[in-house]
């Protein structure tokens, strides 16, 4: 009440305020008659409220809504309401469950310079500037030692790939921990299966922070709160208290990082930002979101500087010089033998699947891996590819963009089409990934045209920047490059809550730009989906180009278009396929 008091507001958000009042009032007031007497002096100090301060305002609005959610949303019982949030919310970290998670990756071995360093920042704000490869992840834990002890940590990747490939390799199993993302239910089927309806199911998952000492989450959990968006406005009482950690930040587009940024500028919680680089531009516009001094703390030097590739332009694929590395055999520096596999990275679905089929005909072991599959059947590609680059056969990956962040793999010759700078770094990141003692071959070919998701600036920047470097190439030749270029961002720092001028906002808004993809059901799915409570849909849900087309699809129940079996057909090894006319990505 005394906060509340002398602050000064408008009649919108006055209105908008006592109304989520009202809601969350209906709501708990079946829980314990004392409420509406705590009702009554709550509206009376609004109607006194007059707020000049946003950022206050927009916290009121979440700790609202999540008050209202797990007032609905928790099944009757027993159980005191206000026992069970003091007692989830108090869980937190301890210097001895994040240790277990960083000796336990190190496995007896020492940790490196730059992670150690990352365990030392004195700075609220850090940024890890390291190459693929080599350590930044077990470094930002070591990071957590210091400020996510008495917190709760969220550790936040680009993509869902990323993040459970994160979950599963460092926190599952060594300490209180969730996966959060739209289809974790669906990576993790192995270890257990849930899901009911779509939004009750939503807000007890999103309960599970509350009580978790460590989210591993798409950046969507965290910066859809800007957003107003459901899960983040659900998780908020865990996301006020916590640590967060933001990996492949280079990744991001002009609406993500510009949430970032205004994130950065109204959360004071410790945050580590990591990247293979930061431009010049980006650095800058973290700086002034920041306000104060911030810490950068360069990777492992030793690693970056290695002579790691090779780079070859060809007009055309040389299939003899792949053909001639699945016969080849390495000798590691430690005496071990590894035989020759092959990454493949085309720029559009349709590349991927005919080179897939191209080479199925010659006869070589070949794995197909990119987005447009059902979710289970990526996940299960995901895995196949991961599975055969740790074997100890030759193989060649046929993939996407997809590779770009979610592979950690380690190949001995990368083929691939000149997209943008940024993504064939991250493509050159999966080869000599582990470091064998040499240089190895990357060979680099034409899209025949331009077309989405790259522009013709974006392939002349990529062929420019392979054809400056005629000798052996290291991580840190890349990255220095990328570092010296002109390209500027332009940041959308426009968001739903902490918005300085729409302090009335209170409705979702998207975290991301809006891409040339509609997320659809196939018809031949059909009698299955419908038959599905909501929480299972994303199991059969394809990402297919948004076209004039797809407005005359019918529409499922949720809203998803339903691609017409006449225009797009599915095996679960090709995944989906355009089957006549029309550009495809």
């Amino acid at each position: 009440h005394d906060q509340a008091r002398g602050l000064k507001t408008d009649s919108s958000q006055l209105f908008l305020l006592i109304n989520i009042l009202h809601n969350s009032y209906q709501v708990s007031k079946r829980a314990t008659p004392l409420l509406p007497n705590h009702y009554q002096l709550l509206l009376e100090d609004f109607i006194d409220w007059q707020v000049t301060d946003s950022s206050f305002v927009s916290v009121v609005k979440a700790l609202i809504i999540a008050a209202d959610t797990v007032g609905s949303a928790l099944p009757n019982t027993d159980l005191k309401i206000s026992d069970w949030i003091e007692k989830q919310v108090s869980v937190k970290l301890t210097e001895s469950e994040v240790e277990q998670v960083v000796n336990q990756r190190l496995n007896g071995q020492e940790m490196r310079p730059f992670q150690v360093a990352l365990g030392e920042s004195q700075l609220r704000v850090t940024l890890a500037r390291a190459g693929c490869g080599t350590g930044k992840t077990l470094g930002a834990y070591n990071w957590a030692k210091r400020y996510a002890v008495n917190r709760k940590l969220f550790f936040c990747y680009p993509t869902t790939g990323t993040s459970t490939e994160g979950f599963i390799d460092y926190v599952h199993d060594r300490v209180d921990s969730v996966l959060l993302h739209s289809r974790s239910d669906v990576d993790l089927a192995h270890l257990m299966l849930t899901g009911d309806d779509d939004d009750i199911s939503t807000k007890l998952e999103s309960f599970k922070t509350w009580g978790t000492k460590v989210s591993v989450c798409t950046v969507d959990t965290v910066l859809g709160l800007l957003q107003c968006n459901r899960r983040p406005m659900y998780c908020f009482p865990a996301i006020a208290q916590a640590a967060f950690v933001f990996d492949e930040v280079h990744c991001y587009d002009n609406r993500l990082f510009g949430g970032l940024l205004r994130f950065l500028e109204v959360v004071k919680a410790p945050v580590l930002l990591m990247s293979a680089s930061f431009l010049p531009w980006q650095l800058e516009a973290i700086q002034k979101a920041v306000g104060k001094s911030m810490e950068i703390i360069e990777g492992a030097k030793e690693l970056e500087l290695l002579p790691r590739y090779r780079f070859h332009l060809s007009d055309n694929p040389d299939w003899e010089r792949v053909t001639q590395e699945l016969e080849k055999t390495y000798a590691l520096p430690n005496g071990e033998h590894i035989c020759g596999k092959v990454l493949w990275v085309c720029n559009q679905v349709s590349t991927a699947i005919t080179v897939y089929k191209d080479v199925k005909q010659r006869g070589l072991n070949a794995v197909l891996y990119h987005s447009r599959y059902r979710y289970q059947d990526r996940v299960d590609h995901h895995r196949a590819v991961i599975a055969a680059f740790k074997g100890n056969k030759p193989v060649i990956a046929i993939a996407t963009q997809v590779a770009e962040m979610s592979l950690d793999l380690s190949a001995t010759l990368l083929v691939s089409q000149i997209a943008n700078p940024a993504g064939l770094i991250q493509r050159l990141g999966r080869l000599n990934r582990r470091y064998i003692g040499q240089s190895l071959d990357a060979i680099f070919y034409p899209d025949p045209k331009v077309r989405f998701p790259y522009s013709q600036e974006d392939l002349d920047s990529g062929r420019t920047m392979l054809e400056t470097f005629t000798d052996e190439v290291s991580q840190a030749a890349l990255a220095e490059w990328l570092e010296r270029s002109p390209q500027q961002g332009k940041p959308d720092k426009e968001t739903v809550l902490f918005n300085e001028i729409k302090k009335w906002q209170a409705y979702p808004a998207p975290c991301r730009e809006a891409g040339h993809t509609v997320t659809a059901l196939l018809e031949q799915d059909k009698q299955i989906v419908d038959k599905l409570p909501a929480k299972v849909l994303p199991k059969y849900t394809i990402p297919l180009l948004s076209t004039k087309k797809v407005q005359k699809w019918e529409r499922h129940r949720k809203g998803y278009p339903i691609a017409p079996s006449r225009e797009w057909a599915y095996s679960t090894e090709l995944g989906a396929y355009l089957i006549k006319g029309g550009d495809e990505n």
